[in-house]
């Protein structure tokens, strides 16, 4: 019963899609009619739409044509455009002398900045210049001065020294005599000795001439000493009595000791007259250059101040050897000062110089930059109106261009729609 109720199913449902397929086919089929006369519908309407278009291509085509005279003419126009503009090799040689201008210009400020800063350091180093020259100014009396307390201390120190010349001979002659001094009191001690000696010898052999008369008389002869002619008592002869020659011998002896005494003694009082002069005309001397000197302390004082004066002699001589230094420089100062000025002056005309160029340049640049601007005043207006009209042609050939091939689409398109 099952397999029945199952079978008797199977079999509606197969029914059942069958039907279903046939109102599907019916539903395509009419669905395609309804495509078919929608596209008809259409197509008809494409047609009629064409037709249109193609009347009105025709139309624009046909007023687009007419155009063509002014195409023409608008060239013409270009053409009187491109005659009135400037020329090229005109401009271009006007632009060329422009940039050399520019170039002038530039190097001629160049040379002006190098001209000026060669001026402002040149007057710089002339103040720097008068500057020290006008410190050097009293270069020269300050040399005189310095010389003139030179040549002092100089004077000074030379007197200085020839006092201690003075004193040095002075002690020379002081040495002199006491040596002189000296010989005179040997020779006076010599000449006492011999004079004793001779007249010791001269008594004894006075004494002695007593025994020898007395050994000559006889009683009766009178004696030659004292005229007796009886001789008691006759004098004896000494055994060491010396002779008359020796008596002479002690006599010259003594004589010469004595003049070599007075020799002595003349020379010692003359060396102290030479001494006691030397002494009088150095203390006049130190008196005059060290008052209140003792004559016995000149030479330590004249030392120390001699020393002193050589200490200050050499900063002296150093001082003037700089003055003397200040002095050439102050001289090459005076040459050199006005050479610079003169640079200076000729700096001047050179700055001068320059602007003047630079001032002509400047005004042949402007002047070239004013006729390139008329040029390209004219030429940028005739560009413009060469771009206006060009455009204008360009519309009226894309006009007849969209026209023509407008035209041709419809045409192409017509025959189709029969």
């Amino acid at each position: 019963e099952d397999r029945e109720t199952e079978f008797q199913l199977n079999l509606q449902l197969t029914k059942t899609e069958t039907e279903l397929e046939n109102i599907t086919a019916q539903l395509t089929q009419a669905e395609s009619y309804a495509a078919a006369k929608k596209t008809l519908d259409e197509t008809v309407k494409a047609e009629a739409m064409q037709v249109v278009a193609l009347e009105a291509a025709q139309t624009t085509l046909d007023a687009a044509q007419t155009t063509i005279p002014e195409q023409e003419a608008l060239s013409k126009t270009i053409t009187q455009i491109d005659l009135l503009l400037p020329s090229y090799d005109e401009l271009n040689e006007k632009a060329d002398a422009l940039a050399g201008a520019k170039k002038k210009i530039t190097a001629a400020k160049v040379d002006l900045k190098t001209v000026d800063d060669s001026k402002t350091d040149l007057s710089g180093e002339i103040t720097a210049l008068k500057a020290e020259q006008a410190a050097l100014s009293d270069v020269t009396a300050e040399k005189e001065k310095l010389t003139a307390d030179h040549d002092k201390l100089v004077e000074r120190k030379e007197k200085l020294n020839v006092l201690l010349h003075g004193i040095s001979n002075l002690d020379d002659q002081r040495t002199t005599l006491a040596d002189k001094q000296a010989e005179f009191l040997a020779a006076d001690v010599e000449s006492t000795r011999l004079l004793q000696e001779y007249e010791t010898k001269n008594r004894a052999f006075l004494s002695e001439q007593a025994g020898i008369i007395a050994s000559t008389l006889v009683d009766g002869t009178a004696c030659p000493v004292c005229g007796s002619v009886t001789h008691p008592c006759l004098a004896a002869l000494s055994e060491n009595a010396p002779t008359e020659a020796e008596v002479k011998k002690a006599r010259k002896a003594y004589d010469t000791a004595q003049k070599a005494t007075e020799k002595a003694s003349l020379a010692a009082g003359k060396q102290q007259a030479v001494v006691t002069t030397m002494e009088a005309a150095l203390l006049k001397e130190t008196d005059a250059l060290l008052p209140g000197t003792a004559l016995e302390s000149t030479a330590a004082v004249a030392s120390a101040q001699a020393a002193d004066l050589s200490d200050k002699i050499k900063v002296l001589n150093t001082q003037i050897t700089d003055t003397e230094a200040k002095i050439t420089r102050k001289q090459m100062l005076d040459s050199l000062i006005p050479q610079k000025e003169a640079s200076l002056t000729d700096a001047d005309a050179k700055l001068s110089a320059a602007k003047e160029q630079i001032a002509t340049y400047t005004a042949s640049a402007e002047e070239l930059q004013k006729q390139i601007d008329e040029y390209m005043a004219v030429y940028n207006a005739a560009l413009q109106r060469e771009y206006a009209v060009q455009n204008s042609i360009n519309a009226i050939i894309a006009q007849l261009k969209a026209a023509e091939e407008a035209a041709a689409a419809a045409a192409a398109e017509a025959p189709e729609a029969e």
